[in-house]
């Protein structure tokens, strides 16, 4: 239970940029897998120094689930592997990726579809 907001909002971004996806290419379901499996792996599992994590909605959704890992004790991962922000700037992240992608999803999906119709 103290992990489900952040599944609920890394869950809700996730699911803007598959949208996303969805809207900008002819075969989504293999682009999704694509960065799904290699970039969100790439930038988020992997002991990569600097802040290029912060490229990737895995970051945020497990800086969230940390985050309330640790008001219960949980033991988390070393703090020299995995350097987390804020809370609250993670919920700003999350949200904000989840409102741009959705908006420029459903932007890029209904000009498509009104191009297809002339």
């Amino acid at each position: 239970m103290w992990y489900a907001p952040g599944v609920f909002a890394g869950s809700l971004a996730f699911a803007a940029i598959f949208h996303l996806f969805g809207a900008l290419f002819t075969r989504p379901a293999v682009v999704g897998l694509l960065y799904a499996f290699f970039f969100e792996t790439m930038l988020s599992e992997l002991p990569i120094p600097g802040t290029l994590k912060r490229l990737s909605l895995n970051y945020y959704t497990r800086c969230l689930l940390y985050h309330a890992g640790e008001q219960h004790d949980v033991p988390t991962e070393s703090s020299s592997l995995f350097v987390p922000v804020s809370p609250t700037f993670a919920w700003v992240a999350l949200i904000g990726a989840t409102v741009a992608l959705t908006g420029i999803g459903m932007w890029l999906f209904a000009r498509n579809e009104y191009r297809d119709d002339a």
